[in-house]
């Protein structure tokens, strides 16, 4: 046991240390040696909810995990996505996280409007194909709700608005698109 506290200690206090080693080694400490998360935090010298929010991190799925430990996504903002219960919507939003930089202000508002039920488009719609650990993710093609047309979530933005404002968009779309299909094409000559 004292080799494995010798250990976390080492690794806690490097500089570099990742969040994701991290709650693996005081994983560790919890389950092989059976240690409480106060005794946990005694022994590294951080809060209990410290502790328990980095024992969260050793539980969130392998694609979310990897992306915390590679950082292109925060633990804060990694916690917000892993309380998303729908494993499609968690996914999407998780890649777009990732390739778009967002931090824990926008992942919350995210959870927040999927737990209300308000989002605009719901990833859940298009499910995701399995990805393996180490596997490189396929791009996921979603239909833009201004043009209509289908391309790579990469090429999207998340907006915020009310659903009647994005009705209204959807309304003026289906309508473009009814002239334009109706409409003659002119005569110059």
């Amino acid at each position: 046991m004292q080799r494995d506290i010798a250990k976390v200690h080492e690794n806690l206090f490097r500089e570099d240390v990742n969040p994701i080693d991290e709650a693996r080694f005081l994983l560790l400490l919890k389950e092989k040696h059976s240690k409480s998360v106060a005794e946990i935090a005694r022994l590294i010298k951080k809060s209990e909810s410290y502790v328990r929010l980095r024992l969260d991190l050793a539980m969130y799925p392998d694609y979310l995990q990897v992306v915390i430990r590679e950082g292109r996504l925060s633990p804060a903002a990694g916690y917000w996505l892993n309380r998303i219960t729908n494993e499609n919507v968690r996914r999407q939003y998780t890649e777009f996280a990732a390739r778009q930089g967002v931090n824990a202000l926008y992942a919350r508002a995210w959870f927040e409007s999927w737990e209300r039920g308000r989002l605009a488009y719901n990833p859940a719609d298009q499910p995701l194909p399995e990805v393996g650990v180490g596997e490189a993710p396929q791009e996921a093609i979603i239909t833009c709700l201004i043009c209509g047309t289908d391309s790579p979530l990469s090429d999207h933005m998340l907006g915020y608005g009310h659903p009647e404002c994005f009705e209204e968009i959807a309304r003026i779309r289906a309508a473009s698109d009814q002239q334009g299909a109706t409409a003659k094409p002119s005569s110059n000559g």
